[in-house]
């Protein structure tokens, strides 16, 4: 690819036409991409060494006023080759690999390296991903990313019209996916149950399922146990759901992953109520036809131990017998000072009576007394 230009400045006398060498005479030689200022010699003469282009191109010398001339140099299209270290890579997704070989051009049966060749990193759609141009000894390392599971690449190779064809390479990849959790949050409602919500993403690979698990632990930093799953929609990255949860803990989602797909753990979130509790809970087991009967019950919060919890509104309720889906208010009391409640209420038949302590503040949680069958004789 190294072309030599050389010439000879020489004044010619048109009587006599004698010729005499120019000495120490600029010549300029301009050989389409660049121009070079050079000194002739004692005899006139002067040389330089360029690399030739890639494409045809006129190599032209000046001197002064003397007319130019130029000679066109064009590329001798040569077999070339590409020899890859290795085309097999292994990874996680969106980190880099490096593909190394040696560009090689047969010169009259020998191999030798090419300099300056192009190499090129592209999808089967022809989407760069990376090149690189080889050094003296034909040499290049080309950076790419690792692509998305299962997709092909392919490395090309060219030099103009130095080569008189252009050698290619396939890369195979064996991508292993990552995901991640985000926007991660935790709330713990008023009847204990805690709504979880976030984003799962997968990216390099299809995703393995679908499922991520609720995790729980005491203080955030170990004895974690599983809470609960969340199953999302296939193609959904958005869940939401509500599980019962404790009143106080530390929460985070956790996507196992699969061979192809490394699994993520999510950030840590608290979500924490006071706790109540409804304790020495009585009703009478049998009251006679139209008579009354009497209701009490303390009512306990734990701050952080558990203490009475005064001036409090409870609700008491009725489920008949015959129908024990259904609830009717009794009576509406407000705990004193020791936490306790009682009141009178008139028989209603059969069924079930329970309390229940529901219009917490939003720091607390609700609280319901055991169901205590009541038999009208």
């Amino acid at each position: 690819m190294k072309v030599t230009a050389s010439g000879r400045l020489m004044e010619w006398q048109p009587v006599t036409h004698a010729r005499t060498p120019v000495t120490d005479a600029s010549v300029i030689l301009d050989n389409g991409s660049y121009r070079e200022y050079l000194r002739t010699d004692a005899d006139g003469r002067f040389s330089h060494w360029f690399i030739a282009d890639r494409r045809p191109a006129l190599v032209r010398a000046f001197a002064g006023t003397a007319p130019a001339q130029s000679v066109e140099v064009a590329p001798r299209g040569l077999p070339a080759r590409v020899t890859l270290d290795k085309s097999d890579f292994s990874g996680v997704y969106g980190t880099r690999a490096a593909v190394t070989g040696t560009v090689e051009y047969d010169l009259n049966g020998t191999w030798k390296p090419a300099e300056y060749a192009d190499v090129r990193i592209e999808t089967t759609a022809g989407l760069y991903q990376g090149s690189a141009v080889s050094d003296e000894n034909g040499r290049f390392s080309a950076e790419t990313a690792m692509p998305f599971a299962g997709e092909k690449l392919v490395l090309n190779v060219g030099y103009g019209d130095w080569f008189a064809n252009r050698p290619t390479a396939p890369l195979t990849f064996r991508t292993t996916g990552v995901s991640r959790v985000g926007s991660f949050g935790a709330e713990l409602g008023l009847d204990s149950r805690l709504t979880v919500s976030g984003f799962l993403y997968v990216d390099g690979a299809p995703r393995p399922h679908n499922a991520l698990d609720i995790q729980v632990s005491p203080n955030g930093r170990d004895g974690w146990k599983k809470l609960g799953t969340v199953t999302l929609t296939k193609g959904d990255t958005y869940f939401r759901t509500a599980i019962p949860a404790p009143a106080s803990g530390y929460y985070r989602a956790v996507y196992s992953g699969s061979a192809t797909v490394k699994g993520t753990v999510g950030p840590v979130v608290r979500a924490s109520r006071i706790a109540t509790l409804i304790t020495s809970f009585k009703v009478p087991a049998t009251v006679k036809k139209g008579a009354k009967f009497g209701v009490s019950g303390r009512l306990t919060h734990a701050v952080p131990n558990w203490r009475s919890y005064a001036g409090q509104p409870v609700y008491v309720y009725f489920s008949p017998k015959n129908k024990p889906q259904q609830s009717f208010q009794l009576g509406l009391l407000k705990t004193a000072a020791d936490g306790t409640f009682k009141a009178s209420f008139k028989e209603r038949g059969d069924g079930w009576i329970f309390a229940s302590h529901i219009h917490s503040d939003p720091k607390h949680l609700w609280a319901k007394s055991p169901r205590i069958f009541v038999d009208v004789k």
